[in-house]
């Protein structure tokens, strides 16, 4: 398992904390994880509602749209590059 903080994501950026994803964090963390299965979701309606979701389109990337989704489970196999 990667785990993701300031000494692993260095060579990549930078992780950013001046926006509020608890709400994100709360939503992923309740999203069921099967051993055996594996989801990605593109594009989430929920997350793409939240306040942090207009912040982070307005700061980073003009106000143009932005698709704010996940991935669940286990990937045991490289599947994209």
């Amino acid at each position: 398992m990667i785990i993701l903080n300031e000494d692993t994501i260095k060579p990549f950026g930078r992780i950013r904390n001046a926006h509020d994803f608890i709400g994100a964090k709360t939503y992923v963390a309740l999203l069921p994880l099967e051993e055996d299965s594996f989801i990605h979701v593109e594009s989430d309606e929920y997350l793409e509602s939240l306040k942090a979701y207009q912040e982070v389109s307005n700061e980073y990337y003009g106000g143009l749209p932005v698709r704010i989704g996940y991935y669940v489970g286990y990937n045991k196999k490289r599947i994209s590059l």
